[in-house]
């Protein structure tokens, strides 16, 4: 994930997004290796760990921040090109 983050920073204009494309890696990273450790299941959404939870979170976060700042940066240049 190091690699692959250090390789984009420079192409990635808009302020927070490499955090949130990190929030989701992570989260799926974290997820994948929540798979093979063993944990204690919990009866919330079929049987998954705490962490699985906490990994499904990371990953909403991310996606949801990325969407947000994308989204705010696309209506900034918009009103920037307005004016």
């Amino acid at each position: 994930i190091f690699v692959f983050l250090w390789n984009i920073r420079k192409k990635i204009k808009i302020a927070g997004l490499l955090f949130c494309i990190y929030l989701t890696l992570n989260g799926i990273e974290r997820f994948f290796i929540e798979k093979i450790r063993v944990n204690t299941k919990y009866d919330i959404f079929g049987g998954i760990t705490q962490a699985e939870i906490i990994s499904i979170m990371l990953i909403i976060t991310g996606i949801a921040g990325a969407i947000i700042l994308y989204r705010r940066n696309k209506k900034k240049n918009l009103l920037n090109n307005l004016f």
